[in-house]
């Protein structure tokens, strides 16, 4: 996804707010089980040199530190770890 206009810190945000949502949207499969379904998303912003391959790779390269940090994650280009993942006791606002 991109987001013009959008700095890092903005981007993190509407990230946290999918992974958020999708956490908590109730799944089902084709024959009616409820599922949990979570995500990692990896964030990155435009800087005046990239091309579209510099930044989807910083981005897929936080996806994959997110993957690695536990899952349902969303980070930042620039960090170790932006947002900690959310555990079956989180609450639902969370």
């Amino acid at each position: 996804m991109f987001l013009p206009r959008t700095n890092l810190n903005h981007a993190a945000q509407v990230a946290e707010r999918i992974r958020k949502a999708i956490a908590k949207y109730p799944w089902y499969t084709v024959i009616n089980e409820n599922i949990q379904l979570t995500t990692s998303i990896g964030v990155s912003e435009l800087k005046p040199d990239d091309s579209v391959n510099t930044l989807v790779k910083r981005a897929d390269d936080a996806l994959y530190r997110g993957k690695e940090a536990g899952r349902n994650w969303v980070e930042l280009e620039s960090e170790a770890s932006c947002r900690k993942p959310k555990t079956a006791s989180s609450s639902p606002s969370d």
